[in-house]
């Protein structure tokens, strides 16, 4: 899969045409076979682009399951549509790609998922399909975060395959960013405590996600400080459905998890205060250091 992977990569930078993209795989995942002796070595995969200007999506698909769109008019109620995308053969058993194009804008949110997503055991695919699109449809927003929570929850039961979701969002509204250098000093979680309230109030942010921000970003940033010894970047994103936060440090410290929450914050409350501040949170660990986000919905007018 890492091969497939890197190839993919490669030939959607020489030719993103989707088509193109899944022929030269199948090429290559049908040399891998031949490789290694394995005649039974197949891979599905579903790749797409979208022009956001001209507002398409264009897709095609070896043997994955067709992708979800979320449509969301303003003033409509929202619903959810498969794509009609020919489904192809998985690639390394002669896939002959087709695309579908099909219209993608603003306030519509891709869905694109792994057939782990709908199938259980003593359940039809249509009903989990079904299913999966009467959950997306009724989700409270678009968000690409939110949605994948939906999604994976959808359809009742455990699932005996790998389960992989991705939604791309087609925002009615660009988000607004910004971002703080900490420096390596005991003032520090102060002043970011003070950009950050000035920040997300000049935003005009609900001054409840304010009050739960700032105090979740001072926990990282002195978490960060104390724990990396290094300086640290504070980036917020805000859409107008969520706030989303990340810590950056360039320390040794590598992956945070769960179990270690309770004993990252000077003051003894760690990582557990963000986990029930927050509606979502995570870390993505890098070479050197490693970066904890958190995310904050933000309630309707």
């Amino acid at each position: 899969m890492g091969q497939v992977r890197a190839a993919l990569r490669a030939l959607a930078l020489t030719d993103p045409r989707p088509d193109a993209v899944l022929a030269g795989l199948d090429r290559l995942v049908d040399s891998l076979g031949t490789e290694t002796g394995t005649h039974e070595l197949f891979v599905t995969v579903v790749f797409g682009v979208i022009d956001a200007d001209r507002e398409l999506l264009t897709l095609a698909s070896a043997g994955h399951p067709a992708p979800l769109v979320r449509r969301c008019a303003p003033g409509g109620e929202p619903v959810a549509e498969y794509v009609d995308v020919p489904p192809g053969a998985p690639l390394g058993l002669g896939c002959a790609p087709r695309t579908a194009t099909v219209r993608f804008a603003p306030g519509d949110t891709l869905l694109l998922f792994s057939d782990g997503v709908v199938e259980r055991r003593r359940l039809g695919l249509t009903a989990g399909l079904d299913g999966l699109a009467a959950a997306v449809a009724g989700a409270a927003s678009g968000d690409p975060r939110a949605l994948c929570a939906v999604a994976t929850a959808a359809v009742e039961g455990a699932t005996e395959d790998d389960v992989a979701v991705l939604a791309v969002e087609h925002a009615l509204m660009p988000s607004r960013s910004a971002s703080m250098e900490v420096p390596a000093e005991p003032t520090a979680p102060s002043r970011v405590r003070h950009w950050m309230t000035a920040q997300l109030t000049d935003w005009q942010v609900p001054e409840s996600v304010v009050g739960a921000a700032v105090l979740c970003t001072s926990e990282l940033t002195t978490n960060a400080l104390l724990h990396a010894g290094t300086a640290a970047r504070v980036d917020i994103d805000l859409s107008p459905e969520r706030l989303l936060v990340s810590v950056a440090d360039s320390g040794t410290r590598g992956t945070v998890t769960r179990p270690q929450t309770d004993t990252l914050s000077s003051r003894g409350r760690g990582l557990g205060l963000i986990e029930q501040l927050s509606d979502a949170w995570g870390t993505d660990p890098t070479v050197r250091g490693s970066t904890v986000w958190f995310e904050i919905l933000i309630p309707p007018a």
